[in-house]
């Protein structure tokens, strides 16, 4: 920047200089001058989606359960909701939905349109020794798993193949549902807990 600039300065003075002193030339040639070189970097990534923060990490109660809820395997507590929200949510391209796997059966005429994008959520946890589809619980409670479910009721698969939804330009809330799911005739009393990890990708 300074080799731009140091020319324009030289002749801005020039002319005051030989108006005052008009036989006065000064040698700049034992002058020797230092270069230098300015590397410069970055990144610029398009992010489609913003998770809230409220978002990124949620404890989620599923509250007091009667244990004669559970008579068989399979058995399940009332649905506990919960949302994961994004924010700014960019423009996607139009795709077809038979390019990517749905998180819910029987829609084989559903399209993207130009304003749509897709998102993968891909459920990781420790699965239940007895089912693998549930998330293994650790505390006093004996017998049951956590089981997930989208916004419809529809089981969601853990440690598998990530589940798809699309998205709209803007603000979107994906919602899931926990409960407690027995895995034989009976469960014990008592506290339990667990932990689920959720990871997203944009198609």
């Amino acid at each position: 920047m300074k080799q731009f600039r140091l020319p324009i300065i030289v002749l801005a003075a020039m002319p005051l200089m030989l108006q005052a002193a008009p036989t006065f030339r000064q040698d700049f040639s034992h002058v020797e001058g230092e270069n230098g070189v300015v590397h410069f970097s970055g990144n610029v990534y398009v992010a489609p989606c913003v998770l809230d923060p409220q978002s990124r990490e949620q404890y989620i109660d599923l509250g007091d359960i009667s244990a004669r809820l559970f008579h068989q395997s399979g058995d399940r507590s009332k649905l506990i909701p919960f949302t994961l929200r994004l924010r700014d949510c960019l423009r996607g391209a139009s795709q077809s939905a038979s390019d990517i796997t749905s998180h819910s059966v029987g829609q084989p005429t559903q399209r993207y349109t130009s304003g749509e994008q897709a998102v993968s959520l891909r459920l990781e946890g420790e699965s239940s020794p007895i089912n693998q589809d549930l998330l293994r619980i650790q505390g006093a409670v004996k017998g049951a798993g956590i089981r997930l479910l989208d916004d419809k009721g529809h089981a969601l698969a853990l440690n598998q193949k990530a589940n798809t939804w699309l998205l709209s330009p803007g603000d979107n809330e994906l919602q899931l549902n926990a409960a407690l799911e027995s895995t034989q005739s009976s469960i014990s009393a008592g506290d339990f807990r667990s932990l689920l990890r959720l990871i997203m990708e944009y198609q």
